[in-house]
């Protein structure tokens, strides 16, 4: 009897679970977008079986609120993310924090730590999955991967790849179970990385010792980064993902179109929510439709942590997502930890310098930035200080290499590293017309669309006819190949001069492009380095309203009367002001902060 009565409690126990894991799997979960909402954790109505995932993407060392060491004065802060954290934990056990790429550069904290003390703040805070961005490369391949290797979050990416293997450098996808009042739903996140991110961090850092790629982003074709995609997401749903949340740092606009998140979702199925990165659009909530026409929710936060994206996933009969921003001002213990980072920088606010007027990238009435579309005066400054100091013909900067106004006043150190912070190096190399013409050419491509290989001159002055489109032709790495039609640029003037394409001719530029080809400026590649001279090191560029009418763009509204104005005010300004004498006192000031510094 004994026996028996134990064979038929077994068998009650083991007829209950087979029920139990028949129900669980035969669940087949949808998901309903919810409406997008602006606010608090509050206004979101989180509730205890709820999932959130909160999400960042392109901090750019916005550390905080203070723009002396963040670039923002409206940044929250990871110390406002650590209070979301905690809130958000505070309600519900089923919490996720995701990076969706470009956290560990872009300030003067990032550029003197290579990232380190944006790392340590973001180890405090906890994240469990990270996308790597095009910036998370900055500091060289093997930086970046020993810190992806010692970080306790997990980076996947589906589509960054040995390109000699084919393998993936990381997992594709994870998939994170939730146990929701007893159910358990699995959440699959498929991470992806643009295919810009060679051509905009530095090329040669993803190539072996012969120029050879040995790192890629699965992007020979438009098609090939979709199948690629769509293998990690069908894993996914293999491994028990019942829903898909795709982490990306693609963008959605602005850039290449065929990597664009929006692409990406209309080239595939499964996806159900895209949070996104590298474009620095604010998306609360956008439904854009994937290949068999169903809604997909679209969210993205901006850039500097100005704001905290919240997935919330409310499990129920047909399920629901609600994406949405928000913030808390509970941060004291995180904030502390911040101050004390930026304690170490005191000796950055040395006076350099002065200013009668502001040096601007931003229009000063619409707040639109400029630099990538058009001339400023901030890079008629800086081109002007590469070609001075150099005694060069021509200076170039690419307007992606400058990130910040300079309001009038007085000048700080910090606010040079701050317009620069990427501890770029400069020199002069010998070119041709023709690579000069083509240089100006690539940075025109995408007009009207920013491009950060739009070229600010100094010693030139050039028109972009943008009735012509574009011919410019790359390859699927970005990366200029040719121009296979009219050029959009004309009427180029060195001097006085016209350029001749096949004189040569000196040219000031930062290393970026002269050897790590940035932003895909392959022309300059084998050109002659004159300064420095073999054995010696680069200089650090930051050691060393509108512009002065050296770019003219025609259009068919052909706005002559606002160009007339704005080179009329902004010339007589800069004239009045960049001078060589100007240009050797910055330069002279910030030299002896540096050594005071270095002497402390």
């Amino acid at each position: 009897m004994e026996t028996e009565t134990v064979t038929e409690e077994v068998t009650e126990t083991e007829t209950e679970a087979v029920t139990e894991t028949q129900t669980e799997a035969d669940i087949e979960y949808s998901v309903t977008l919810g409406d997008p909402v602006t606010g608090t954790l509050a206004d979101m109505g989180i509730q205890e079986n709820d999932i959130v995932v909160l999400y960042d993407n392109d901090v750019h060392g916005g550390i905080s609120s203070d723009k002396n060491y963040s670039g923002s004065d409206t940044s929250l802060g990871y110390a406002g993310l650590a209070a979301v954290k905690a809130e958000a934990s505070g309600i519900t056990d089923k919490v996720t924090t995701v990076d969706l790429g470009d956290a560990i550069q872009g300030s003067v904290v990032t550029t003197e730590s290579n990232g380190k003390d944006a790392m340590d703040l973001m180890a405090k805070i906890g994240y469990d999955i990270l996308v790597p961005g095009n910036h998370e490369f900055d500091y060289g391949m093997e930086e970046f991967l020993s810190y992806a290797q010692g970080t306790d979050g997990k980076f996947i990416s589906s589509n960054f790849i040995d390109t000699v293997s084919g393998e993936s450098i990381f997992d594709g996808y994870t998939v994170i179970p939730y146990d929701v009042d007893g159910t358990e739903i699995n959440i699959g996140y498929v991470g992806m990385t643009t295919p810009e991110t060679i051509a905009k961090s530095t090329p040669t850092y993803f190539q072996d010792e012969d120029g050879n790629y040995i790192y890629g982003f699965s992007a020979e074709t438009p098609d090939q980064l979709y199948d690629t995609v769509q293998a990690s997401i069908d894993a996914a749903k293999e491994d028990g993902a019942d829903v898909i949340v795709a982490v990306g740092h693609m963008g959605d606009r602005g850039v290449e179109s065929d990597w664009s998140s929006i692409s990406v979702v209309a080239n595939t199925t499964g996806i159900d929510v895209f949070l996104d990165g590298h474009a620095h659009n604010v998306i609360p909530g956008e439904v854009i439709t994937d290949k068999e026409g169903k809604d997909v929710i679209l969210s993205s936060t901006g850039t500097k942590l100005n704001n905290i994206g919240v997935l919330k996933l409310s499990v129920g009969e047909d399920g629901e997502v609600t994406a949405t921003t928000g913030a808390s001002d509970a941060y004291a213990e995180m904030d502390e930890a911040v101050q004390e980072i930026q304690a170490q920088y005191e000796y950055l606010f040395v006076k350099v310098g002065s200013l009668d007027y502001d040096l601007v990238i931003y229009d000063p009435e619409t707040g639109d930035r400029l630099v990538r579309v058009a001339e400023t005066n901030m890079g008629d400054f800086l081109t002007d200080a590469y070609r001075i100091q150099a005694g060069a013909d021509i200076g170039f900067l690419n307007g992606g290499s400058i990130r910040a106004n300079i309001d009038a006043g007085d000048i700080v150190y910090m606010d040079l590293i701050t317009v620069m912070p990427w501890n770029s190096e400069t020199g002069v190399i010998e070119v041709t017309g023709q690579q000069i013409l083509d240089c100006l050419e690539m940075g025109a491509h995408l007009y009207p669309e920013e491009c950060g290989g739009f070229i600010q001159p100094s010693g030139l002055t050039y028109t972009i006819d943008t009735t012509i489109p574009s011919s410019v032709n790359v390859n699927s790495d970005g990366e200029f190949v040719s121009v296979d039609g009219e050029y959009r640029v004309k009427d180029v003037m060195v001097g006085d001069e016209p350029l001749h394409l096949d004189q040569t001719y000196t040219l000031a530029i930062n290393k970026y492009y002269a050897q790590e080809y940035g932003d895909g400026m392959t022309m300059f590649k084998g050109s002659k380095v004159l300064d420095p001279a073999e054995g010696e090191e680069w200089k650090i560029d930051h050691d060393v309203p509108y512009g002065q009418g050296r770019i003219t763009l025609i259009t068919e509204e052909a706005p002559e009367e606002v160009t007339e104005e704005v080179t009329e005010e902004a010339t007589e300004a800069i004239t009045e002001a960049v001078t060589e004498e100007v240009l050797e006192a910055i330069t002279e000031a910030v030299t002896e902060a540096v050594t005071e510094a270095e002497t402390k």
